[in-house]
């Protein structure tokens, strides 16, 4: 067994052998790549995982399409401790499908310490959870997106990985989220009072007239 005590670059490349070629070789959990699914039999969830990482970072960024108001609900007390610590992160979301609930949007917007922007271009249908450390990141990516079910309930993929910050994934990752983040919009009340949330109603209304009319087929 190779001494697991030295730097963090072997350290990591020790949990990436466990992970990946041999997992029977002993090594940090911690660093080693893992699968993050919401298992209760396991007493394991996504949000628990998401929320250590936040509870001991020095800084975040969030690439999720979908944010509902039960998603803000499970991390509203995060959101607050790293508040008031002075933890400074970015959410980049989308207008796409028109999914996000306005009020979780207006809500966002009540924590300054964290920057919202909104990517209107394209299909944006990213789930990443990127966390900086003094000497490394913690990257979650995956199926989750910032809804309750998501991170509580509903069955997710979602795979944690550990680096170095001159590692070529986080510098593909970071170079991706700043491209995209560079032709976003900030988040702002007359955005989504203006512009996003009529349509939001309206898209609303739709989805429930298309179910009662599935509901109740004609004769």
């Amino acid at each position: 067994m190779e001494n697991i005590e030295g730097n963090l670059a072997e350290k990591i490349l020790n949990a990436s052998r466990t992970g990946l070629l041999d997992s029977t070789y002993e090594s940090i959990e911690e660093l080693r790549p893992k699968l993050l699914v919401n298992d209760y039999r396991k007493g394991n969830t996504v949000l628990a995982n998401i929320e250590k990482e936040l509870n001991n970072c020095e800084s975040f960024v969030f690439s999720v399409a979908f944010i509902t108001k039960s998603g803000l609900i499970v991390l509203k007390e995060t959101l607050k401790e790293l508040r008031s610590k002075g933890i400074k992160g970015k959410i980049l979301t989308t207008d796409y499908l028109t999914f996000n609930e306005p009020d979780a949007l207006r809500e966002l917007l009540g924590f300054e310490n964290i920057e919202v922007r909104v990517f209107t271009k394209e299909h944006f249908h990213t789930k990443g959870y990127l966390f900086q450390y003094k000497n490394k990141y913690t990257f979650v990516v995956g199926s989750s997106n910032l809804t309750q079910s998501a991170l509580k309930a509903n069955k997710e993929w979602n795979l944690k990985i550990t680096s170095l910050e001159n590692g070529e994934l986080i510098k593909d990752t970071i170079r991706e989220f700043n491209e995209m983040w560079g032709n976003a919009q900030p988040l702002t009340i007359n955005w989504i009072t203006d512009e996003y949330e009529p349509s939001w109603i309206e898209k609303r209304r739709d989805r429930k007239s298309t179910r009662l009319n599935s509901s109740h087929p004609l004769d």
